[in-house]
This record gives structure tokens, C-alpha cells and sequence, in this order.
């Protein structure tokens, strides 16, 4: 495992707090199980390191399930996140939803299954997403859920799928609420359809395979989920504060020049997750297509399938000598698919994570700070340093290395895939705090 530099402060009493959200201490387990999130302890005491101002605008450019965002906006300050996923950027939506709000949402929820009687036709969408797992019976009741909380929390007149959105700020933190109470319906239905590999839920073998649980069962599912999770709808913040969440690309943010304060953020590692992959159910309550699934995979950072793949062997001296390293011992790998495959994804991934350390460098405000929680990884017996690479390439981007401290993560996708050993023994990961100040 890499060293960290000796130079560096390894934390002390700061930042003291795995990133990782420990078994069983999940601060809202029964709300939204994301596999890259991170704990709500860390940014808290992330927040607690950076002294910020209490006006203080902090950013989390890959925001996933919202835990900067909430932690943030908790805090007292203002909190701005995106994501290039619609189905976390409702889940991060959602988490802003406070007890001062105090919705009768066993009424509510009432309602929206009441009208989601009316609502539940049978091919409303040209080719039903959720008829992928779900009969056309069943899934017209689900759809109908999800008209009826458009209907009733979004727009009485008009019905807009959520995936063709180019923004989702008119989804209230009430309405995504039951948008993910929904998702959880759905992941509950799925329940047969897990697998060994936590980011994936297989399809059935055929059309006769589909699930098929009654209207019933399917209202019964969604009412017990809204209850469940009103039971972890937190305080509002004594702090009049705000948070800012939309889509949005980390490689553009849709920010001027030095306009944040902080950065606390989390990239994709280079683990080849498919993030978008890990969401396709709650892709599908959205009524995502075929081709605009694709479009989102290979937009994000990390896509694990060929696009417009580069095929150069020529890496910017920007990257560094670490990322340089690598991408070229990739490329002349002797096993198959390396030059062809995994060469061009790799230096797709590059190339989007190092644009999207620029924006970080040009959004925050000279003497701002970041902090990023990164994990190395390995391509067959090839050490991706992320953590060296960061460093190198933000130093690069006028971004001083302040602090780094290291944790061992056993919890990864390595682990379930025994052909590692065919080049290693151990699956662990070191997962890094790396804390950089903007010049």
C-alpha cells in the first residue's frame, strides 16, 4: 500500500473519522442505501476542520445521495451540490426535508395512491421502463404512483418524465420524499433479483419470469415505506440556512470564478463501478430510456463502456508522472483487452477527473480548501495511486497538498471478484483524506 508523504500532517486529532459509514450506524438507515456514500460523521467533522464562516458556500461537485448537502445545510451554511444521476440528485432532494415541515404524510400518502388508481394505464410510457422486472400489471400500478405524486407535488396539469428534465429545482423536498419512498417500494419488490455484486440487480430470464404483485400488495408496499421513512425526517437547523441541488456535471459547474468557499466531495474511484448501472431501478421510476441510459453512463465519470473513447497514447504532462505511469504500463499490458479496452476507459477517466479538478481550482476562492476521499485501486497487478495522482495534477491546478490521512477499506468490489487472484492475494483498498488549499 502507498506511503503517505512524510511532510504531511497524517491529522492528529483532526479528521479522525473513517469516510465510510460504518455497519449499523447510519444516521437514517431506513431512508436510502447509496454504495459511494460516505458518513454523515465525517463531513461533519470535515466542516468542524474547515472553520468556516457561518455565510460560508460549500460544494459538493459529486453529491450522490446528498450527504454534503444535508450535513451542510444542517450546519448552518450554504450548501451546493450536482450530480449527473436524476435519481440521486431526488434522493439528495429529499434528505432537505425537515420536521418543521411536518407534511400529514399518511394522508398524503393516501391521496397519491388514491389517485394513482385512476392514473395507472397500461402502456402510459412507449416502452415501460419497469417492465423490464415488472408485468405490464404491475407496472402500470407503479407508474401510476408516480404520476399521482407528479399530480399532486409537482404539476396538476402536465405530466414531464423526470429523466428528460434538464433540471430537477422544481422537485420539492416533499415531493421527492415520496419519489423515494418509491424507490424503496421498488428495491423491495426486487428483493429476488439481488446479487453478489452490490451495484448490480440482474433482469429476469424472460418476459414470464416478471414479477407480478397485485395493485394491492404494490399500495401496501409504497404506505409502509412512506411511514417508515417519516420516522427519520431530522430537526430543522436552528440556522437559517440553504442548499442548492440539480443536475450537473462535475466537468463543467455551473458556478462563476471563486464563487465557494469549500469543496467536500468524494470522485468515482477508478473501480470501474457503473454507478449508473447501480441505479437502473430507480432510473426506470423516472422513466429513463433505453438510449438516454447509455447517454448518462457514458457521460459519467468512470464509464465503464467504450463512447467516444480516445485511443492516443499521448497523456498531458498535466496528469503527472504517477498518472503517466500507469496509463502506459495499461497499454502494454500483455493480457487481453488492455490496449483495445481498458487503455481508452482508463484515460477517459483521467481526462474527466482531471477537467473536473480544474472547475474545483476555479470555482473555489483563493485560500478556500478541499477536501477529497479517494481509494487506490488496482488494474490486474498495476497500483492506480489515486491518491498521488490527485496531487499531482491538482498541485498543477494551484492547489497545495495540506493534509493526508489514510484508512484501510476491506469493503471493496475486489473483494467479490476472485480472478484478482490470479495477480494478488489481498482485495484491501487505502482510502484516503486528502485536504488541499487553493492559492
Amino acid at each position: 500500500m502507498p506511503q503517505p508523504p512524510s511532510s504531511l500532517q497524517l491529522g492528529g486529532s483532526l479528521l479522525t473519522k473513517s469516510p465510510k459509514q460504518a455497519r449499523g450506524t447510519a444516521q437514517r438507515p431506513e431512508w436510502f442505501g447509496y454504495y459511494a456514500g460516505y458518513s454523515t460523521s465525517f463531513v461533519d467533522e470535515a466542516l468542524t476542520y474547515l472553520n468556516l464562516d457561518q455565510d460560508a458556500r460549500v460544494l459538493d461537485p459529486w453529491n450522490g445521495s446528498g450527504t454534503t448537502t444535508d450535513v451542510v445545510e444542517r450546519r448552518g451554511f450554504h450548501g451546493v451540490g450536482y450530480d449527473l444521476n436524476p435519481a440521486v440528485v431526488i434522493v439528495a432532494r429529499a434528505r432537505l426535508l425537515r420536521s418543521d415541515v411536518r407534511p400529514s404524510h399518511r394522508s398524503l400518502g393516501k391521496v397519491i395512491v388514491r389517485d394513482s388508481a385512476r392514473l395507472a394505464a397500461a402502456d402510459f410510457l412507449d416502452g415501460e421502463p419497469l417492465s423490464a422486472w415488472f408485468s405490464p400489471k404491475a407496472a402500470a400500478a407503479l407508474r401510476g404512483i408516480e404520476r399521482a405524486i407528479q399530480r399532486d407535488l409537482i404539476s396538476p396539469t402536465e405530466y414531464v418524465r423526470i429523466a428528460a428534465k434538464g433540471s430537477l429545482s422544481d422537485i420539492s423536498p416533499l415531493a421527492a420524499y415520496y419519489y423515494v419512498a418509491l424507490f424503496r417500494t421498488v428495491r423491495r419488490l426486487l428483493a429476488g433479483f439481488k446479487t453478489s455484486n452490490p451495484t448490480w440487480t440482474r433482469f429476469p430470464e424472460s418476459p414470464r419470469h416478471r414479477l407480478r404483485p397485485s395493485t394491492q400488495v404494490i399500495h401496501a408496499a409504497f404506505d409502509e415505506e412512506v411511514e417508515r421513512m417519516f420516522m427519520g425526517i431530522e430537526e430543522a437547523p436552528a440556522v437559517t440556512s440553504s442548499a442548492q441541488v440539480d443536475l450537473g456535471d462535475s466537468t463543467s459547474i455551473k458556478l462563476g470564478r471563486h464563487e465557494v468557499d469549500a469543496v467536500v466531495s468524494s470522485p468515482p474511484y477508478c473501480t470501474r463501478i457503473d454507478y449508473a448501472v447501480s441505479m437502473r431501478p430507480e432510473l426506470a421510476v423516472l422513466g429513463m430510456t433505453a438510449l438516454e441510459f447509455r447517454a448518462l453512463r457514458l457521460s459519467m465519470l468512470g464509464c465503464t463502456i467504450l463512447g467516444a473513447a480516445s485511443t492516443s497514447t499521448a497523456v498531458p504532462d498535466d496528469w503527472g508522472a504517477s498518472c503517466a505511469q500507469l496509463l502506459d504500463g495499461i497499454r502494454r499490458h500483455p493480457s487481453h483487452g488492455s490496449a483495445s479496452y481498458y487503455y481508452p476507459t482508463h484515460v477517459n477517466y483521467f481526462a474527466s477527473l482531471f477537467a473536473s479538478y480544474a472547475e474545483i481550482a476555479r470555482v473555489l476562492r483563493p485560500g478556500g480548501r478541499a477536501i477529497l476521499v479517494v481509494q487506490d485501486s488496482y488494474y490486474k497487478e498495476l497500483h492506480t495511486d489515486l491518491q498521488a495522482v490527485t496531487s499531482q495534477m491538482c498541485q498543477g491546478l494551484g492547489l497545495t497538498l495540506e493534509l493526508r490521512r489514510d484508512y484501510s477499506s476491506r469493503n471493496t468490489k475486489a473483494a467479490v471478484n476472485t480472478r484478482r487472484l490470479k495477480y494478488r492475494n489481498t482485495a484491501d483498498a487505502t482510502e484516503s483524506v486528502l485536504v488541499f488549499s487553493r492559492s
